[in-house]
């Protein structure tokens, strides 16, 4: 109860740059770099595109793409679909 009361406490005092533009363009980012990181961070293979420093050019620019391609067009259909209320039973 104690841990839960300061994570609280400390999330009602955030600072306000934790809610600016780059903390948010990361977060965002954040799901799409943790879907393709596996393939270009990987130290077990021993290729050009794993190795240092392309691997990190390859797995950001492989997750703007794909959060450009993939989940813009998706947000905005969930943007203009309808909303269900659901009734209680």
């Amino acid at each position: 109860m104690c841990i839960a009361l300061r994570v609280w406490a400390a999330a009602r005092r955030a600072p306000k740059w934790l809610n600016g533009r780059v903390l948010s363009a990361i977060g965002i980012g954040s799901y799409s770099l943790y879907l393709w990181q596996q393939l270009f961070l990987n130290h077990h293979r021993k290729s050009w595109v794993t190795a240092f420093p392309q691997n990190v050019v390859f797995a950001v620019l492989a997750a703007l793409g794909s959060y450009w391609i993939v989940e813009v067009p998706f947000l905005r259909l969930k943007d203009r679909a309808p909303t269900r209320s659901v009734s209680p039973p």
